[in-house]
């Protein structure tokens, strides 16, 4: 069988061999309906691109390093699978870092996959702001689930739900309420704790606060006896 390239593509459909790798790489630059022609004949034929040539002629991989701090942390898996999905609808692939809980392998792992990447999308970093602006400095990245001056972040306003759950914990006549702190380097974990006291200031309601405990089921079940004889009668947990 002969192989497949650009170039039997572009004969099969009288095309430009340019507008083929064009297809893949750079579609704005491809009529729509151009482009759908060439995707299909690539299924057809069965010819998927080579990245590694793509990079040498673009100096693009098609590749993004997404870090988590622990891939076993529910929250995460989530989040890789909707970056996933978004990298496939251009064309890119994901690299999945896990820094197993540590801030020191955060910077290991990021100085290794860089050369390897287009850009880094680092969910809840744990490492101080000017260690972590340093490690991203001169390549494109977002920060996710921390606010960070100066550079791209997303993460999600949870106040008003904390302030709704402890105004329906006080509703039930509750009066003395636990809160459950996260990791001490959690940036996330710390605005949480803060609404909740914040909250509680203002409520004038009773708060004992237990921890800071790591984001693990097993942090969770050793806590319980402090929860227990904490004395307070409902909870409001930061652990995420």
């Amino acid at each position: 069988m002969r192989r497949v390239t650009i170039y039997s593509i572009a004969r099969e459909l009288g095309i430009s061999a340019s507008t083929v790798p064009r297809a893949f790489s750079r579609p704005d630059l491809v009529k729509a309906s151009v482009r759908k022609q060439v995707l299909a004949k690539a299924k057809e034929l069965g010819y998927a691109p080579n990245r590694a040539a793509r990079g040498l002629a673009t100096r693009r991989t098609g590749l993004y390093g997404l870090l988590v701090p622990d891939i076993t942390n529910l929250f995460f898996p989530p989040l890789v699978r909707a970056v996933q999905h978004a990298a496939a609808s251009h064309d890119a692939e994901v690299v999945l870092i896990d820094a197993e809980r540590s801030a020191t392998a955060e910077e290991d792992l990021v100085s290794r996959i860089r050369p390897q990447v287009d850009g880094l999308i680092i969910a809840s970093p744990r490492l101080p702001t000017t260690r972590l602006r340093s490690m991203l400095d001169g390549i494109p990245s977002v920060v996710v689930n921390r606010l960070v001056c100066d550079l791209p972040s997303v993460v999600c306003d949870s106040t008003p739900a904390l302030r709704e759950a402890a105004d329906h914990l006080r509703d039930l006549g509750h009066d003395r309420l636990a809160l459950v702190l996260g990791p001490s380097d959690s940036w996330a974990a710390a605005r949480r704790a803060e609404a909740v006291r914040s909250w509680a200031r203002e409520e004038r309601v009773g708060l004992v606060e237990v921890g800071p405990l790591g984001a693990q089921f097993r942090d969770g079940r050793a806590a319980a006896r402090d929860l227990i004889e904490s004395g307070a009668t409902a909870s409001s947990p930061s652990t995420t």
